[in-house]
């Protein structure tokens, strides 16, 4: 019922196409939408039983744009949140233009795991987010502040990807120092 939203049912990638998809059975005949991802991902990596504990998948077979070309007359855009199972490099490669032209708050949950499934180096996705201008932060609820992930290895979180113009913005929450820990 909201009007300033509207709904399509394609995946996002780098580029428009029909791409099969692995949703996960769970032992009582049930699916794991939550866990379902592009049937390209490798699952059978060291961490599975971690990560991935499903012994049974159905295939569909979904369409898949790039925002660049699927949405070319957007006027507006402040933020994305994406948690698309390790594919999220190749999703930010499809909208690469519209990152560049809206800059947008990026909330990504990053799984090493299933980045690795798809072949992709978490330096991979470093690179390419910082070469769009944006620097990664972890929440730390023990300070309530935004922390600076920097260069340091991802581990299986919700990242939120800002800019610069975004650090001023939210410069009082945003920890000037980081703890070891992160």
């Amino acid at each position: 019922g909201f009007s300033n939203v509207t709904l399509y049912q394609h995946g996002v990638g780098a580029t428009a196409s029909q791409v099969t998809f692995r949703v996960p059975v769970v032992d009582f005949g049930g699916i794991s939408g939550g866990q379902s991802h592009m049937a390209g991902r490798n699952n059978e990596l060291d961490g599975k039983d971690q990560h991935y504990k499903f012994a049974q998948n159905r295939e569909i077979e979904c369409s898949v744009v790039a925002i660049d070309e699927f949405l070319p007359d957007l006027k507006q855009l402040t933020f994305i949140k994406m948690d698309i199972e390790g594919a999220e490099f190749f999703a930010l490669e499809g909208m690469a233009k519209t990152l560049r032209r809206f800059r947008p708050v990026l909330m990504l949950e990053i799984n090493p795991f299933f980045l690795e499934g798809f072949q992709i180096q978490a330096e991979q996705l470093r690179e390419f987010l910082t070469e769009l201008g944006y620097s990664l932060f972890l929440y730390d609820s023990s300070s309530r502040r935004l922390l600076n992930h920097g260069f340091k290895p991802y581990h299986e979180a919700n990242y939120l990807c800002l800019t610069e113009e975004h650090q001023e913005k939210f410069a009082d929450l945003i920890e000037a120092e980081n703890p070891a820990h992160v």
